[in-house]
């Protein structure tokens, strides 16, 4: 079999897609928020890599243009929802006239590249701190667009990039923007990327008070009822290899499987793509087990990867998460301020300090007729 028919059946296997419990529970939160989410402007859909988060973003964009299907049908120019990749510049700054002009051509702009090129001496009617006139002209012009194409939803996957920062300064900085963005517009953002994502939301009351997390998480070698499921998705994916080659049995080599998948479903299914296509070009009627020790991911790799997906786990896991004892304790028990801290915040000026401690001065422990040392030398 030569090298292009070997290509074709392996694409033919990565376009498959198989649902899967994690999978449709993230999705529907994800739905949820975006739909009834009272208040919240920034939606964050996070997640190690190889769970699938790029997979929920397509099956979204279906599921929200079906529903606006009738309102689309009755006036063309509607644009419900945009998706766009914050792509990674290169530069310590991220590029927030790019993201821009990739929202403006997939709403439909036929001038996007235009405009980012533009040498009027226009400027913008704001600025958001640190941006340059041209990107807030930029800016302004997608607002526009959101508002004219009733955009409502607007997906900006490899969010991560976004916080590389810019002259306006760190990450929380840049979902500030955002947030602005879509208080303007009016639109639900959602951002797509790793675990860092949401951290950087709990660095500010408002962007936690704004945004919210969904989470899609790998499936865990001691749940036994999450093994059980994943080791149904990992033969139902095996069953769908295009040519009905043969494979190894799941059940039998469960433990192998899961250690070089960690238990995300998107590295298993990269994963049989490799080993279909290493037996494909052997010219073997079964897919061995040796095909998928061939391909497995190095053991570095693995590691970096697992390191991830317990820092994921550890701040977003799939269990709703109890407030434990010390929050319930600072929250109904704050602990006050000490009496010095609260004169400096209440003005600062020597009424405070006298209110709060009995004088405006410490007492002096100078003799009568001892000079100040820290005053001006007397005579001559």
């Amino acid at each position: 079999m030569d090298s292009t028919e070997i290509t074709e059946l392996t694409k033919g296997f990565e376009s498959i897609r198989v649902k899967h419990e994690k999978q449709e529970r993230a999705k529907e939160r994800l739905v949820f928020t975006v739909e009834h989410g009272a208040n919240v402007s920034i939606v964050v859909l996070t997640g190690p890599t190889g769970t699938g988060k790029s997979t929920i973003l397509d099956l979204f964009c279906v599921e929200y243009l079906q529903g606006r299907a009738a309102a689309m049908k009755a006036d063309p120019s509607l644009r419900p929802i945009v998706y766009s990749l914050a792509r990674a510049s290169g530069h310590r700054a991220f590029e927030w006239k790019s993201l821009y002009r990739d929202a403006l051509k997939d709403n439909g702009d036929p001038f996007a590249q235009a405009r980012a090129h533009r040498k009027d001496k226009r400027t913008p009617a704001f600025l958001l701190p640190g941006e340059s006139v041209s990107t807030g002209l930029m800016r302004e012009q997608m607002e526009q667009t959101f508002d004219a194409n009733e955009t409502s939803a607007w997906i900006i996957d490899e969010g991560q990039h976004i916080l590389s920062g810019t002259r306006s300064g760190g990450p929380g900085d840049q979902f500030d923007v955002l947030k602005s963005i879509a208080q303007t517009t009016q639109s639900r953002l959602i951002v797509c990327g790793t675990p860092d994502l949401p951290d950087v939301m709990a660095t500010s009351g408002q962007l936690a008070r704004r945004g919210d997390v969904v989470s899609l998480n790998r499936y865990r070698w001691d749940v036994k009822a999450e093994l059980r499921t994943l080791a149904s998705v990992m033969s139902t994916m095996l069953k769908k290899i295009p040519s009905n080659s043969a494979y190894p049995n799941v059940t039998q080599h469960l433990k192998f499987f899961y250690l070089g998948c960690l238990g995300c479903v998107g590295i298993f299914k990269d994963w049989v793509a490799r080993a279909y296509a290493l037996s494909l070009l052997e010219g073997s009627a079964a897919i061995k087990i040796e095909h998928f020790a061939a391909t497995r991911l190095s053991a570095k790799s693995l590691a970096t990867i697992n390191a991830e997906i317990i820092k994921a786990e550890e701040n977003y896991g799939d269990d709703v998460q109890e407030l434990d004892a010390a929050l319930v304790k600072s929250i109904l028990h704050p602990k006050p301020l000490p009496a010095r801290r609260c004169a400096k915040q209440v003005g600062g000026g020597k009424t405070a300090a006298k209110t709060a401690h009995g004088s405006a001065r410490p007492k002096s422990t100078a003799k009568p007729g001892e000079r100040n040392p820290s005053r001006d030398a007397v005579g001559p």
